[in-house]
């Protein structure tokens, strides 16, 4: 476990212009999202005053709104030119950024009042700040009912929160630490201000009460509040009137009238005195009687009920503490000696410091932080964060498969001591599942559709998570060939395009159980020989392909099955090529026709977007297949380079491509691929001077396994994709 701190995390950075670069390579950033959309960028410089007119005046004024104050310090992210390798600007496009306000109605005065704001300078040494400012009227993930989750998810909605959190506490703390004027001014009963003073690095020092709330009649009639001098030296509060009379106080006085409850502290009789109705006395041995102050200096025997309703609040306890009955705490309860609740309820934070057990129910609607031992004969429910910080074991319940319990909702877990392996219970499958290392990427089952055997055919051929094909299933939407597919969504996949007596626009969505949708016409350009994988972790993308000539397109699929309009100009224009998702959240296309046999691939980011083209990347080939495999890689395999070919290349986490590796089974041409079983593929079928009805696995290591035959109907032209997460 790593060492923790709670330090203020920074999330901003002042850089001096250089005339070329200012660098924020301090700024932590969620990855994958525009920085223009992350970064506020804040000038320093002199305002030029005219008249009589003052920076605070400007910045005070009525007559100059709030998005125009801001106006004169946040410069608009259009002018800025952000390099994204290096985390620097490199430049401002600001010409013309004039701006000129006036601070009175009157623009006909002999000497107006208004400031000037002059251009943003480029030159050297000007002074800027970058300020992370993350999304926060959206959230950066957003749930629907039967969504799984993954860890990249869960990771970026958590880094969005703890950002927004991180920036809230760096703002407070660089913006309090600076010296400011509290100008607040109300008469009788009034607030007073007075200037804090703090140097920024070391203690917060108050040269007098920043707040002091006057009465004007009855000496005890209104509560004063006060501040410290010197949080460091015990510093006194001051005082407006005469009481108590021994002195100035410390921490915090509360003047009252008979009835009411006080506390402060003479520093002459180093004691804490409370107010007991009449008069001030020591804390120490205050009765019962007055309900204000209980002394637990010595042992207090309580037999009955007993609310505390004092201003005692946190209560700590350097003993033993022993609770027969029922015991709830709306403060901070803290014991650093042994603790027997026979039953407990709080509402505010609590810390044990050493064994706590509770033989009764315990309900906490709040942070229970145990340090020693914590054990509950009895049902534990936390309705707020549950935190561990142990470093030895959390112990789940242990039992047979026929001991599963018989009252079932998702998220229970267990270890199976039949099976030996701890298990979860999933409603959506209605099943106990197995743990799972990995729920980044992969899909547990693969498909095989539609294809050409001498006639177009609707088929489609599920493969189970051992590697498995099923029979045919026919009648699945209408037939077709030269058509491609992928998976979205996390858990389901489509097919899309292809050829039926004609170039069609057409998909088939596939539920998470292999169920082929009927079909969805008109989205998109008809084409066919494209290719498509899955992106950003739920969605797809199809590209290139052929439409009477060859095609530089792509059409990206939400994590809905929703497919878009065309993206035009994406690398070279060729058809024949594969596709697959490497690196958990991007994808490759590779290889391909363009009326030459190609070596190329365009890799595509995690938001879709498809790189230019990289060339020299293996054998050129088309009329091959593509797959994931490993959880974060891929693997080109077979086709066509002027003969048929039996070759694979592996693609690494970072979209490298490796040279061929040949001798993978029988070559052929026009099959398909698919990734299965979280970390491992599949290719199926295809052509080799006939029609095959062959696969070839691949382990999670890219190890093409030998030719399995004889699995559904033989045919090529065909397209695959993985569905199911579980």
């Amino acid at each position: 476990m790593p060492a923790y701190t709670n330090t203020v995390t920074s999330t901003h950075q002042d850089f001096t212009w250089t005339g070329t670069t200012g660098s924020f390579d301090n700024i932590a950033l969620i990855p994958g999202i525009e920085y223009s959309a992350q970064l506020e960028v804040e000038r320093q410089f002199a305002l030029d005053i005219n008249g009589s007119a003052t920076i605070a005046a400007f910045l005070g004024s009525e007559f100059v709104s709030t998005q125009d104050k801001r106006q004169v310090f946040v410069i608009p992210n259009q002018y800025i030119t952000y390099n994204t390798t290096n985390k620097t600007i490199t430049g401002f496009t600001l010409s013309n950024y004039v701006y000129t306000y006036y601070l009175t109605t009157d623009l006909n005065q002999s000497s107006p009042q208004y400031i000037y704001v002059p251009n943003i300078s480029t030159s050297v040494n000007t002074l800027f700040t970058v300020r992370r400012k993350s999304i926060s009227n959206q959230a950066l993930v957003t749930w629907a009912d039967g969504g799984k989750l993954t860890s990249s998810q869960l990771n970026l909605q958590t880094q969005q929160l703890l950002f927004l959190a991180q920036e809230t506490a760096d703002r407070i703390n660089t913006e309090l630490s600076n010296a400011t004027d509290i100008a607040y001014a109300i008469a009788d009963g009034a607030i007073t201000y007075t200037k804090i003073l703090g140097d920024g690095v070391n203690a917060w020092n108050f040269a007098s009460p920043i707040i002091t709330i006057s009465p004007t009649s009855n000496l005890h009639a209104t509560t004063r509040l006060y501040t410290l001098n010197s949080i460091y030296n015990h510093g006194v509060i001051t005082k407006d009137d005469t009481a108590p009379t021994s002195s100035a106080v410390d921490i915090l006085e509360t003047a009252a009238t008979a009835g009411n409850s006080g506390i402060w502290f003479d520093p002459k009789l180093g004691q804490l005195q409370v107010w007991a109705g009449n008069a001030w006395v020591a804390l120490v041995g205050v009765p019962l009687s007055t309900n204000n102050i209980v002394d637990i200096g010595s042992t207090q025997i309580i037999t009955g009920a007993k609310t505390f309703s004092s201003p005692l609040g946190a209560t700590t306890f350097s003993s033993t503490l022993g609770v027969t009955g029922a015991t709830t705490l709306s403060s901070t309860l803290g014991v650093t000696g042994a603790t027997t609740l026979a039953s407990v309820g709080v509402t505010g934070a609590a810390t044990v410091g050493t064994t706590l057990g509770v033989t009764g129910a315990a309900t906490l609607s709040s942070t229970l932080g145990v340090t020693g031992a914590a054990t509950l004969s009895s049902t534990l429910g936390v309705t707020g964060a549950a935190t561990f910080n142990s470093t030895d074991y959390l112990k789940i319940p242990v039992g047979t498969t026929a001991q599963r319990p018989t009252s079932l909702a998702t998220g229970q877990i267990r270890m199976n001591s039949s099976l030996e392996r701890p298990e979860w219970y999933s409603s959506i499958q209605s099943e106990w599942l197995p743990f799972s290392f990995d729920f980044n990427y992969g899909t547990q089952k693969a498909i095989f559709g539609y294809g050409y055997n001498g006639g177009n055919v609707s088929m489609t051929n599920l493969v189970s998570n051992t590697g498995i094909v099923a029979t045919d299933t026919t009648g699945v939407g209408s037939a077709r060939y030269s058509l491609s597919a992928a998976g979205y969504g996390t858990d389901k996949a489509i097919f899309g395009y292809g050829y039926n007596g004609g170039n069609v626009s057409m998909t088939n969505l596939v539920s998470n159980t292999g169920i082929v949708a009927t079909d969805t016409t008109g989205i998109g350009t008809a084409r066919i020989f494209l290719s498509a994988a899955g992106y950003g972790t739920d969605k797809a993308i199809f590209g290139y392909g052929y439409n009477g000539g060859n095609v530089s397109m792509t059409n990206l699929v939400s994590n809905t099955g929703i497919v878009a309009t065309d993206t035009t100009g994406v690398g070279t224009a060729r058809r024949e090529n594969a596709a697959a998702e490497y690196g958990t959240d991007k994808a490759i296309f590779g290889y391909g026709y363009t009326g030459a046999v190609v070596s190329m691939t365009n890799l595509v980011s995690n938001t879709g977007v498809v790189a230019t083209d990289t060339t020299g990347v293996g054998s050129a080939r088309y009329s091959l297949s593509a797959a994931g495999y490993g959880t974060d890689k891929a693997i080109f395999g077979y086709g066509y380079t002027g003969a048929v070919v039996s070759m694979t290349n592996l693609v690494s986490n970072t979209g490298v491509v490796a040279t061929d590796t040949t001798g993978v089974g029988s070559a052929r041409y026009s099959l398909s691929a698919a990734g299965y079983g979280t970390d491992k593929a599949i290719f199926g079928y295809g052509y080799t001077g006939a029609y095959v009805s062959m696969t070839n696995l691949v382990s999670n290591t890219g190890i093409v396994a030998t030719d399995t035959t004889g699995i559904g109907t033989a045919r090529y032209g065909l397209s695959a994709a993985g569905y199911a997460q579980f």
